[in-house]
């Protein structure tokens, strides 16, 4: 019985020697790197600060680092910490605060017509919807610099508005096409030169709407109308004279006078929407009228 007992005994001891040549009793570890993602992070210093490099044998033991960013809050790792059992760096994951972002049209005529809304709440400039607003004879531009996209506070984007340009082209009396180039006007700008043909016996009354007869543009004058325009010639008869309106191309007046002597009186023109105050020059008190003398 004795030697059973020993028998056992060393067998047991044999078995344990074997095994332990096999196996270590010392745990596997490994090494995590914790990286805030960013340069210029801190650890917050309201926390305990913790290594950010960690060797442990289980991602039990890990001690998350807790980071601070300006304009930012921390979303996540970049990995699963709970999957990890191997040398890792792990990044930070920032999700940026969110801010206002308010769009002005400046001009107080203009007319939301689609796109975002005035006032959006987003993170970054790429959840951006563009309002889109009309004014007439203008298209509004966003002036977003690649600086102004690197905002992340509250900001207000003004619009720039570009004033449209348009083409004339040009024909007679009778609707034929002069052989002219066409001229191009600027919305809200003052026209520039405007071709004169020549008729026999006649003098060149003035540049007038095609569709609208009773509308002249002149050299000079404002161009308000928001579209491309044909513009048909007029004539005068010997001994006529031509008037001009210079400030607006809507004025309804007398158009031509023919006159025996070198003087006459201008009557008073009518302008929709205004009161016809006087002659520049006249003054307004009493008739508006105007002498005018042919030179």
């Amino acid at each position: 019985m004795k030697k059973r007992i020993v028998a056992l005994f060393l067998c047991l001891i044999t078995v344990c020697l074997c095994f332990g040549g096999l196996v270590s009793c010392r745990p596997r570890t490994f090494t995590v790197t914790f990286k805030p993602g960013v340069e210029g992070v801190i650890q917050d210093p309201n926390y305990e600060q913790v290594p950010e490099v960690q060797t442990v044998s289980n991602w039990k033991e890990l001690k998350e680092p807790i980071y601070i960013r300006d304009g930012y809050t921390f979303s996540d790792w970049d990995t699963v910490l709970r999957k990890i059992n191997s040398d890792t760096v792990v990044s930070a994951v920032w999700k940026p605060y969110p801010f206002i972002i308010k769009f002005d049209p400046v001009n107080p005529n203009a007319v939301w017509t689609g796109g975002g809304i005035k006032e959006q709440t987003v993170y970054n400039w790429a959840e951006v919807v563009f309002p889109k607003f009309k004014l007439e004879g203008y298209t509004i531009d966003w002036p977003i610099t690649r600086e102004d996209a690197m905002i992340t506070e509250d900001t207000t984007v003004y619009a720039n508005w570009i004033p449209n340009k348009y083409s004339l082209s040009f024909v007679d009396e009778n609707g034929n096409k002069y052989d002219y180039q066409k001229v191009e006007v600027v919305y809200d700008a003052l026209v520039g030169e405007l071709p004169a043909p020549e008729k026999q016996d006649k003098v060149f009354g003035g540049w007038r709407f095609e569709n609208d007869i009773t509308k002249y543009v002149m050299e000079g004058g404002v161009w308000k109308h928001p579209n491309d325009a044909v513009l048909q010639s007029t004539w005068l008869d010997d001994g006529q004279y031509r008037i001009v309106y210079k400030n607006a191309y809507d004025v309804k007046g007398p158009i031509a006078y023919t006159a025996n002597d070198d003087t006459f009186t201008i009557g008073k023109p009518e302008r929709y929407g205004y009161d016809f105050l006087g002659w520049t020059g006249t003054g307004i008190t009493g008739e508006p009228v105007q002498n005018v003398t042919i030179e």
